[in-house]
């Protein structure tokens, strides 16, 4: 569903009765006045097909991020000690748009057999020497596939890019209920935006671009596979619009900004960390040094 955000929705506080102005781009506010939710349940119906609820807390949300940095141990040691504070986090029910369908595709490959023969050489000393060699054989092969696609999800608002919404995948859409204000006071609820043409060329992309591993691990055989072309059509059936629950961590490290996101259901957290220079730059001089301890033990045996 395409929102129409040219305006701000103006409602009155449940809590205290002073107008407030809802965000074009939101379906949630905060009263300035009492600090109660506000929620634009009449747009949020019209415009969303389900809300999926925030499963993880914001504190284990926190301490998930915590850890993931602590993980990072090319990251500089001041990030993977610095903490994280529930204050850091906002939680954003970000609509995306679901697509079903069906994916078919024909295909043209050459794909490798490795097989294996002896061969007589003559060595430096002039005799007769043997040794295996390994030869390969090509074929080709073409074939037709398909497969039910469900649920393939495309970001419909700014907040959340495509790429980063890939990677914080996969989201249960099982849980999805109806839009309902309790699910979202408290929330930044965003209104889709994303123009429905555009967005279902960025799931055929994709869904192609996942066909072509599929076909290459599944389909072609052989000890080389050369996917010569291959012809995708992803037919659509249904879109929905669903809110799914995504915690956003605001950071400052180094005196740069640093975002990280995670997955209000799984507890999966991306986004780009730093690296230390100085981390990598050892990590080099070690790998140069073990080549170099290599050479030398070779070269003395020899």
């Amino acid at each position: 569903m395409e929102a129409n955000v040219a305006d701000a929705q103006r409602t009155q506080c449940t809590g205290c009765g002073a107008p407030i102005i809802v965000p074009a781009d939101r379906l949630s506010a905060q009263c300035e006045h009492c600090d109660s939710p506000v929620v634009d349940e009449a747009r949020g119906r019209a415009l969303t097909d389900g809300v999926v609820p925030f499963q993880l807390p914001r504190r284990a949300a926190a301490e998930a991020i915590a850890a993931h940095l602590r993980s990072k141990w090319l990251a500089p040691r001041a990030l993977a000690r610095m903490r994280v504070l529930e204050r850091h986090l906002e939680g954003h029910l970000v609509p995306l748009l679901a697509f079903d369908g069906a994916v078919t595709s024909k295909y043209a490959a050459r794909i490798g057999i490795n097989y294996t023969r002896t061969e007589t050489y003559r060595g430096a000393d002039g005799k007769p020497k043997t040794r295996t060699v390994i030869e390969t054989e090509w074929f080709s092969l073409r074939g037709e596939c398909g497969r039910n696609v469900e649920d393939h999800l495309v970001s419909a608002a700014p907040v959340l890019d495509e790429a980063t919404s890939n990677d914080l995948e996969p989201f249960d859409l099982g849980w999805a209920q109806p839009f309902d204000a309790r699910l979202v006071a408290g929330f930044s609820a965003h209104v889709p935006v994303a123009e429905p043409e555009a967005a279902a060329r960025v799931a055929v992309d994709e869904i192609v671009a996942q066909e072509q591993v599929r076909i290459e691990h599944a389909f072609l055989p052989g000890d080389h596979k050369d996917l010569e072309r291959l012809d995708a059509r992803f037919d659509v059936d249904a879109v929905r619009t669903v809110l799914l629950p995504v915690w956003i961590a605001q950071l400052t490290f180094a005196g740069k900004p640093l975002t990280l996101y995670v997955n209000g259901q799984t507890g999966k957290v991306v986004g780009k960390v730093p690296i230390s220079p100085w981390k990598v730059t050892g990590l080099v001089v070690l790998a140069v040094a073990l080549v170099a301890a290599v050479f030398l033990l070779v070269r003395g045996c020899a």
